[in-house]
């Protein structure tokens, strides 16, 4: 079974942690803080140049800096 691994969007814990990938698109708690988030749905890629992994961690650490 493959898992993600999603840094936590709380500021203050940044705990990187590593999500069972059934889990795209739900609702997890941060094991480190208890901060709820949701685990963003699979993003299709095409061309397959970088791996799904690489595109959530950018995509979470995109939307924190917009905040």
């Amino acid at each position: 079974m493959l898992s993600l691994r999603l840094r936590c969007p709380n500021p203050k814990c940044r705990v990187v942690l590593s999500i069972p990938e059934q889990l795209h698109g739900q609702h997890v708690k941060c094991a480190g803080c208890g901060t709820s988030f949701l685990v963003p749905p699979r993003m299709f890629n095409p061309i397959g140049m970088a791996d799904h992994e690489t595109q959530i961690v950018r995509t979470i650490d995109s939307a924190m800096k917009c905040k």
